[in-house]
């Protein structure tokens, strides 16, 4: 990796790691499926579309980590306590 590649590169490279290494093809395929079911416009991407696509959003999100905007401590805040709730009634968190 070079200094030159952009703010958040080793993330991108890190779900690189996780989806092609350690992930089998059977939930490496319910991945991508669950991409593109919940993106609208994304039907006719190729599998490597997919991936960069999910490595792009997983480097996003861990940079929003690492200095999050308001709207994203709040959006996070709400799921914490959804989530809360919902283990605390015994249902699985989504």
């Amino acid at each position: 990796m070079s200094k030159d590649s952009g703010e958040g590169v080793q993330y991108h490279e890190a779900f690189h790691y996780v989806s092609l290494l350690l992930l089998n093809d059977y939930q490496r395929n319910q991945v991508y499926q669950e991409y593109v079911n919940t993106h609208s416009g994304t039907e006719n991407m190729t599998r490597q579309e997919v991936e960069e696509a999910l490595a792009e959003e997983f480097k996003s999100y861990m940079l929003n980590e690492e200095n999050p905007t308001l709207k994203y401590k709040l959006v996070k805040f709400f799921r914490n306590v959804r989530d809360y709730i919902r283990a605390f009634l015994g249902k699985p968190t989504l």
